[in-house]
């Protein structure tokens, strides 16, 4: 198998997770060749019942035989002839992450690239109707290629322009089963993300990797790719999963009573409400009801979010009804990443698996929409503003502040569970994204360049990265060490030296603590309280090594 020879043959980097690299030369001709085809089943549903197991067309039972049909999200689904039979050359693979990358080769990188051919060579206008198109993915030796029928049309909100069709938008995938690019889990809904801000197109990148270092939930893949359309380059794009209650996605055992909801201003999806509480605007984003049950299941889902809102505000209590240790990743990604758009708010995910179980709990994410974090709130760049800012204390009077505070600080349980996130990342994951952002730099760079040739950005990356690379360092340093350190009892850790020296010097000094890798994550404190401020590891303190034991 292809893709086994690759993976025996690459020397693989762990910290690369989150894309892939292939060995290319700058001199190679434009023209991919594409290795593989994968095509089978299309599933859409109704417009008039929103049942979204209602209808499924086989590859013999086409939409476009019934003429316009409504996809799950009301658009239309247009399309002049019968999609392609299914050709399989490469074995399939459905594996949850892309394989590792391999060392950066002394002869230069590309990124993959995508080749979308939209019959009639129409262009996409809107963010309604779906195109049919052929894609072309070439992985450049490395990945898996694909060859497959898909549609395509613009999503987003403020990074769509209608105005312009041939502006840099964003662009919604749907396959008409699922498929595994880039050897990601499978899945039929993808999307392209255009990064159209100045100094954006790292932004998700890094976000992501964070948000997959302290196990957020479901959290997206990132792949930089070459994006073409009817033939003409459209730029450097991300492809990532589409956020919902999928396999690529939020995947549950059962999804036959789960939810997910988004928090979110736009208010913009069929069934939303606002709380009773907070006043906050919640929309019903993805949900597989059948369509007698969706009366029901609407009033277990408002009932269950007013809930949750009531017991944060007036008993501080959210234990026994979210999960904390995943609420907990999720705001610490937040925090570090200054993404007050949660505030806003804008694009704040969490679901529920069973709607109707009192044992199932929220579960906050997946982490979305990053473009306005690195300190862009402040001052409109990445990586230039102050990072030593208080994030609870929010520079402006966002509608959602009050409870995504409460959430952080209100239950003593999720302050416990916070700062247990955060000496794990400091200990063991923030060196690792420091050294992403100089490597994914490095493995776009030529592809960043030639977005720059067509549209004005990408030039100076290499000082975007060094910034939002040193930002993250020092911001993460100034939110650790003013984390409170009275959350873990002294029951909880016990210190013991496991190095040779004087034992008794943690009685009276004061020490700076440094994790194995030379990072000083706690200064000046007294060395006989270290117990109440460390998570179980091993550290430098005093200049000797100790560990922290677990319970």
């Amino acid at each position: 198998m292809i893709l086994k020879l690759y993976a025996k043959t690459l020397v693989t980097l762990s910290l690369f997770m989150s894309f892939p690299i292939q060995v290319y030369t700058k001199n190679k001709a434009e023209t991919p060749h594409y290795l593989s085809r994968v095509s089978d089943a299309f599933s859409k549903i109704s417009a008039d019942t929103l049942d979204k197991s209602a209808t499924t067309f086989s590859s013999d039972h086409h939409p476009s035989v019934h003429g316009k049909l409504l996809d799950e999200e009301g658009t239309n689904m247009s399309s002049d002839h019968r999609p392609a039979s299914k050709v399989t050359l490469e074995e399939e693979t459905d594996v949850s992450k892309p394989l590792d990358p391999p060392v950066r080769p002394e002869h230069g990188n590309i990124v993959p690239r995508i080749d979308i051919n939209i019959d009639g060579g129409a262009i996409v206008a809107d963010k309604k109707n779906f195109l049919k198109a052929q894609i072309k993915i070439d992985g450049a030796g490395f990945y898996s290629n694909l060859t497959d029928s898909v549609w395509i049309r613009g999503r987003g909100n403020s990074s769509w322009n209608g105005a312009n069709p041939y502006d840099k938008n964003p662009y919604r995938l749907k396959f008409r089963k699922a498929v595994a690019p880039f050897e990601l889990r499978k899945g039929k809904n993808w999307i392209l993300l255009s990064n159209k801000v100045k100094h954006s197109l790292m932004a998700n990148a890094i976000g992501m990797k964070l948000a997959r270092l302290v196990k957020t939930k479901a959290a997206n893949h990132i792949i930089p790719v070459e994006l073409f359309i009817n033939g003409q380059y459209r730029g450097n794009y991300n492809f990532t999963e589409k956020v919902g209650l999928s396999n690529n996605s939020v995947k549950l055992e059962n999804e036959s009573r789960a939810a997910l909801l988004e928090l979110d201003s736009y208010y913009d999806e069929t069934y939303k409400f606002y709380s009773s509480t907070y006043n906050l605007p919640v929309n019903i984003k993805d949900y597989h009801f059948k369509k007698d049950e969706i009366p029901v299941m609407l009033n277990h889902i408002q009932s269950d979010f007013n809930q949750l809102c009531f017991a944060l505000k007036n008993e501080g209590k959210i234990s026994h009804l979210v999960d904390v240790e995943q609420l907990a990743r999720y705001l610490m990604v937040n925090e570090l990443l200054g993404n007050y758009e949660i505030m806003h708010p804008k694009s704040v995910f969490l679901y529920k698996e069973d709607f109707t179980s009192t044992n199932s709990k929220f579960i906050f994410g997946p982490i979305w929409d990053l473009d306005w974090a690195f300190g862009y709130e402040q001052n409109r760049d990445y990586g230039t503003a102050n990072p030593e800012i208080d994030f609870w204390k929010a520079p402006a009077n966002f509608k959602n502040q009050q409870f995504i505070y409460d959430l952080r600080f209100k239950d003593k349980a999720v302050e416990q569970a916070y700062y247990k996130v955060w000496s794990d990342f400091m200990a063991n994951h923030l060196q690792e994204l420091l050294n992403y952002c100089d490597d994914y730099y490095q493995y776009v760079e030529l592809s960043f360049l030639r977005n720059a040739d067509k549209w004005n950005d990408g030039q100076d990356y290499k000082t975007v990265a060094h910034n939002i690379k040193r930002w993250l360092e020092k911001r993460a340093k100034y939110i650790y060490s003013h984390l409170s350190t009275t959350t873990l009892s002294q029951n909880e850790v016990t210190i013991t030296d496991i190095s040779k020296g004087d034992k008794d010097m943690v009685v009276n000094d004061f020490v700076d603590v440094y994790t194995l890798q030379g990072v000083r994550i706690k200064s000046h404190i007294p060395a006989n309280e270290v117990y109440k401020s460390l998570m179980p590891g091993i550290y430098i303190i005093g200049n000797r090594k100790v560990v922290v034991p677990g319970l």
